[in-house]
């Protein structure tokens, strides 16, 4: 036998490699020796011997207690059983048999023998590549190995940061807990209408103090159609929570129809001293639609906070634009004005009838709001200047500041 394969041999053996598909057993003794060949009978008992013929033709018997395993072998790895054996431990060598192993699909083997070539030669830069080492200085590494030495880990595909991956865990975490509680809050509600299932219902809602049921609890409190004594047990129970559900509780103050969702949020964002119902409710002081100044001043006024005295006395009076038709009522103006929440003004009203064909015209009018008045007179008790904003800044500036000031709006 030649100590190393060469080139020739081993596409010799590639060739009858592809000739044939036969397969054939390895026998592992505990002795630690080995014996391949054609198992004689294969539907023996454990307890039988092994009848094995080689591929010289010899047949052994073996018993059982000297075998440790059986591995069927396919020709592709029997092949390799005899090249192996004859393998010097060589780079050359190592190199010539993992391509043959390559060529032959035998990928463990392979790997075996570009281990043993980095053995041999840890700088063999085509082995490096082949097994997917990067050069990094005067190092090498895998892509993988490195990305974790710098704090990274595998998720989802991709490598991120460890704190990504905790935030991102969390937050999946957050959700489906969120989908769940919008579950079982739906399924309650259904109960609600059922008799014999209401009671538990009920104190199924009542017991909720989970922050992952903020959404679903948001989701009922903003829908006009659920019931009204359903709406106020969830804001009562949003009102337990820290920071929960301040912004829908605003927009309810605002807009919801029912007085008694808009009082209930009045009084919770009241309680808490909401610095962002505070500027929500002075923006509307300057809002284009005279309804929603004097629904601010209303809800300003249930706020109680005497920072808004200022931007009230500045909408004591408010200008706002209205569509009118030449040939409307006395006046020109062909809008009515309804009151808003309270108080007079209604800019934005519909239009009244277009008459003669006359193009409707954008004018001017200033109205004088009431709820903003009342706002005032509620924060300061017994200061009666009526709509003169004029009187009420005058009064301010001599009342609050220690010097004079200029406190119009211009």
């Amino acid at each position: 036998m030649r100590p190393i394969l060469t080139r020739i041999t081993i596409v010799g053996c590639t060739l009858l490699l592809f000739a044939t598909t036969a397969s054939a057993e390895l026998v592992l003794l505990r002795t630690g020796g080995q014996v391949d060949g054609d198992i004689l009978n294969p539907q023996r008992d454990t307890k039988e011997p092994l009848q094995l013929r080689t591929a010289l033709g010899v047949k052994l018997t073996i018993a059982p207690e000297q075998i440790k395993q059986v591995l069927v072998l396919s020709e592709a790895q029997r092949q390799y059983q005899q090249l192996v054996a004859q393998l010097a431990d060589t780079v050359e060598a190592h190199q010539e048999m993992q391509r043959w192993c390559h060529q032959a699909g035998l990928i463990p083997e392979r790997h075996k023998h570009l281990d043993a070539i980095l053995r041999l030669d840890p700088d063999h830069e085509a082995t490096r590549q082949t097994l997917g080492f990067i050069k990094l200085g005067s190092q090498w590494a895998k892509p993988d190995d490195w990305m974790r030495s710098q704090g990274y880990v595998r998720y989802q595909g991709s490598w991120r940061l460890r704190q990504e991956v905790e935030i991102d865990v969390r937050v999946r975490q957050q959700e489906l807990a969120e989908k769940q509680w919008k579950k079982d809050v739906k399924a309650w509600k259904e109960q609600l209408g059922r008799p014999r299932l209401a009671d538990a219902a009920l104190q199924n809602f009542k017991a909720i103090k989970d922050p992952a049921a903020i959404p679903a609890l948001i989701d009922v409190v903003s829908e006009p159609s659920e019931p009204r004594e359903l709406r106020l047990l969830c804001l009562d129970l949003l009102a337990k929570m820290p920071g929960a559900g301040t912004a829908v509780m605003i927009q309810l103050a605002i807009n919801d129809k029912d007085a008694n969702v808009r009082d209930r949020c009045l009084e919770e964002l009241k309680s808490n001293r909401s610095q962002p119902a505070l500027n929500a409710f002075l923006k509307l002081l300057t809002n284009k639609s005279n309804p929603l100044v004097n629904r601010g001043a209303y809800c300003l006024e249930r706020l109680g906070d005497p920072d808004a005295t200022i931007p009230l006395i500045d909408a004591l009076v408010t200008t706002h634009q209205f569509l009118v038709s030449p040939g409307g009522p006395p006046g020109g103006m062909s809008a009515s004005f309804g009151n808003g929440q309270g108080g007079n003004g209604g800019g934005g009203g519909g239009l009244g009838g277009m008459s003669m064909g006359g193009k409707p015209k954008l004018v001017k009018k200033d109205l004088e709001n009431e709820l903003v008045l009342a706002a005032l007179a509620r924060l300061h008790p017994g200061v009666h200047f009526g709509y003169s904003e004029e009187k009420w800044r005058q009064w301010y500036a001599e009342t609050f500041t220690t010097s004079k000031v200029n406190l119009r709006r211009d």
